[in-house]
């Protein structure tokens, strides 16, 4: 679970895991949130470049996700495509990326 601060407010969380299960080894997002007031500002783009990063870093090749329907042009813009798979329990698209875009540098991240 990773929190995401901007100034001295929580804006957003995200609950991510390698994946044991479903798609062994890969990167899994299970939830992913940035305050209804604090969208549009860049910090859910840069949170998951974080992510990514990290995701990586410990040899993560391809990241997935459930989306819903509302999320799916964020998600898009990011890099990832829709499959022709739909979550069974939640009736969600799955949605995947590969992880080898460039690593964003330190200077490129909001000060939070």
């Amino acid at each position: 679970m990773l929190l995401l601060k901007y100034g001295d407010e929580y804006v957003g969380f995200a609950h991510v895991k390698i994946d044991k299960d479903e798609r062994p080894g890969w990167g899994f997002i299970l939830e992913f949130y940035i305050a209804p007031s604090k969208r549009r500002w860049g910090l859910g783009r840069s949170f998951f470049n974080y992510i990514e990063d990290i995701l990586k870093a410990k040899g993560v090749k391809n990241i997935w996700l459930i989306a819903n329907s509302s999320a799916e042009l964020f998600w898009r813009s990011l890099g990832f495509n829709l499959t022709n798979e739909i979550d069974e329990e939640t009736s969600q698209n799955v949605m995947t990326k590969s992880a080898n875009c460039p690593s964003l540098s330190e200077g490129d991240f909001l000060p939070m």
